[in-house]
This record gives C-alpha cells, sequence and structure tokens, in this order.
C-alpha cells in the first residue's frame, strides 16, 4: 500500500469527527481510511493489534505502525498542517501527550454522537472495504 492508511473507530463520533476533518484538509488525496472493523483491516492486523484498535487511532506508513498521539502528529504532517501547530507537539514526549490521548479515548463516545456524512464518489474511493 503506497499512501498512508489512518484506522479509525467507526462507530465514534469524535473519531468520525476526526476523518471529516482530514478528508476536508487532504486537499492532495495524501490518505486512505479504514475503519477499525473493515474486513482489510481483519485480514491485515494481528488478534493484538485489533485489540489495540479499540482504543486509538493507528496510521500504517511505510510499514510502520503508529499509535495514539504518534498516529495523530503524524497524520496532520501528511496533510500539510501548519508546522507551527505540530512543532510543539513533536517536542513533548509522547509518553505525556498519550496520557491526554486516553483521556479523550475514555470519554469520546459521551461526548461526541457519531455523524457521518455520506461520502461522493471521490470520497468514497478513500476508504477500504
Amino acid at each position: 500500500m503506497e499512501k498512508p492508511v489512518v484506522i479509525f473507530d467507526g462507530d465514534c463520533g469524535f473519531c468520525n469527527f476526526f476523518v471529516q476533518f482530514l478528508l476536508d484538509i487532504d486537499k492532495n488525496d495524501n490518505l486512505l481510511f479504514a475503519s477499525s472493523s473493515s474486513d482489510f483491516i481483519k485480514s491485515s492486523l494481528n488478534p493484538d493489534e485489533l485489540l489495540v484498535l479499540n482504543n486509538t487511532v493507528m496510521l500504517l506508513h511505510n510499514n510502520e505502525k503508529f499509535y495514539r498521539s504518534k498516529a495523530v502528529i503524524k497524520i496532520l504532517a501528511l496533510v500539510g498542517f501548519p508546522s507551527a501547530f505540530l512543532m510543539p507537539l513533536r517536542i513533548i514526549p509522547s509518553s505525556v501527550l498519550d496520557i491526554f490521548y486516553r483521556l479523550i479515548a475514555r470519554y469520546r463516545k459521551y461526548f461526541f454522537r457519531t455523524q457521518c456524512r455520506l461520502p461522493d464518489a471521490k470520497t468514497s474511493e478513500k476508504f477500504l472495504r
């Protein structure tokens, strides 16, 4: 797979909000997306990795796997998010950022309802099934 793949919890409103945000700012079509429950992911990852996906976003890029805050920072960089915002996040140790990530992940389903926009044909091509 040449393009990076963002793996997310398709039943999570916050995760869907993040994916929709990425779709809006990914003007160069740098990313592909897959729900953690998709057949593509079930056949691509081992059972331990699938368990981790219940509570985190994962990025598959250049045969590497990035999780939690590292994944978010890498994803934002790939879509050209302003480096002035990302640079301070890169300085903070991922173990510290992951504390905040886990806190958000714990309560994400309480604060964000699942709302998915229906993708058009071009956007549909970015989702792996």
